[in-house]
């Protein structure tokens, strides 16, 4: 146990000296992993299997075409104008600032992708200039605004896979989170914007046109949500698919194959390789911890100890969430465990609830978080400064939990 602790120690301090020094997060969390499995006694070509199963993996296929789809996406609409189009309308609809930089991440909340934050990200971007918002508060909003729907939406990966294992109905989950997040969302938006005034002109009234506009300007995501939702087309080709919409379909110039050639070389130049690249040392971080084996010494330790039982539904999952930044990661490390040590005759449903919370929440604020990561790489924005601001209203969420937890246990 002593061995697995100090070995995520060294690799969370390594981490956290490299991302300081500005070195890439490809590299340094390649280097976390390397820690992991010096400490580990990871024969050389264990490790090297493991990385190429990492990096060939499905998952990780998968995410890194996702990021090259949202990134070119982003750049394109911001040439063409469509974003500045996309902000325009939005505001003929809702006048105050503010609450569009909550709402936008969260409606992209739906789309319960590894890394889908960086979809919102271009587009609340130029609304925060205008407020005059810091890009470390515009990454915390869009990071943990975009989370609101892994506490509440059934259909997330999360929800779908603490339901299947304890045989609790997501609705009892629901209802514990509404509370916790009426409360802590509440706190979060006064905290972020304490220094910032509703910047309304005038009492909007919506009118149909409007509505229409922004629909019209809204229309790659919704294609691409219908897509992937709707008709199951799988998630990097349901972006392809808005960002051909863009190039073929939008904003027609008179040079009809000139722009187009046009438009595919600004999404090629948009892609971000050290984004992609940090994902990829991500997966490889993630699978080198599974591996070795120490989250789950770790949980043993912990459980012999005889902590209670409600320091260990939000001990665990924070440690376990922390380390690997993925939710269904740390609900599958944790979930079994529980299992085994609630006794019989204990309503479990009050410890699973702070359970699925505290995974959601720890792997908000880990360092490890793909939305987290790539957010600050997108707005080039310290790394460090975004924890502390996300990992103080994360507490909150923890401490919300809790009391519920006390009052309903």
């Amino acid at each position: 146990m002593l061995l697995g602790v100090m070995a995520l120690l060294t690799a969370i301090i390594i981490i956290i000296t490299l991302v300081r020094m500005k070195f890439k997060l490809g590299f340094v969390m390649l280097s976390g992993a390397i820690i992991i499995a010096v400490f580990a006694r990871l024969h050389p070509i264990n490790f090297a299997n493991i990385v190429l199963h990492s990096v060939i993996s499905i998952e990780t296929v998968r995410v890194v075409l996702i990021i090259i789809g949202i990134t070119a996406l982003g750049h394109l609409l911001k040439a063409t104008g469509n974003l500045d189009d996309i902000i325009v309308s939005l505001k003929a609809v809702i006048s105050d600032t503010r609450i569009l930089l909550v709402i936008i991440p969260a409606l992209m909340g739906l789309m319960a992708v590894p890394g889908g934050a960086i979809m919102s990200a271009p587009l609340i971007e130029k609304m925060g200039d205008e407020l005059g918002l810091d890009r470390v508060s515009l990454t915390t909003i869009n990071v943990v605004f975009r989370h609101i729907c892994t506490y509440l939406y059934p259909i997330c990966a999360g929800y779908i896979l603490i339901t299947s294992m304890t045989n609790i109905l997501a609705i009892e989950f629901i209802k514990f989170n509404i509370p916790v997040l009426l409360l802590t969302m509440t706190m979060a938006f006064k905290y972020i914007f304490h220094s910032i005034k509703p910047n309304r002109t005038e009492k909007i009234k919506p009118n149909p046109r409007a509505i229409i506009k922004l629909v019209f300007n809204f229309s790659p995501f919704i294609i691409i949500l219908l897509s992937a939702l709707v008709f199951k087309v799988n998630f990097p080709l349901a972006i392809l698919i808005g960002i051909l919409y863009v190039m073929f379909i939008t904003k027609r110039e008179p040079n009809y194959a000139d722009s187009i050639k046009n438009r595919m070389l600004i999404s090629i130049k948009g892609i971000k390789w050290d984004i992609i690249l940090a994902i990829v040392g991500i997966m490889i971080f993630k699978d080198i911890v599974s591996v070795t084996g120490f989250l789950d010494e770790i949980s043993l330790y912990l459980v012999r100890t005889g902590t209670p039982l409600f320091v260990l539904a939000i001990m665990f999952p924070l440690i376990a969430g922390f380390i690997t930044g993925n939710n269904s990661a740390a609900i599958g490390l944790t979930v079994p465990l529980f299992l085994q040590i609630i006794p019989q005759g204990v309503n479990p449903v009050p410890y699973y609830n702070l359970i699925y919370v505290s995974t959601v929440t720890s792997h908000i604020f880990s360092p490890f978080h793909p939305c987290l990561i790539l957010t600050a790489e997108y707005y080039n924005t310290s790394l460090i400064n975004v924890l502390k601001q996300v990992t103080i209203i994360c507490s909150w969420i923890i401490v919300a939990a809790l009391i519920e937890f006390m009052i309903i246990a």
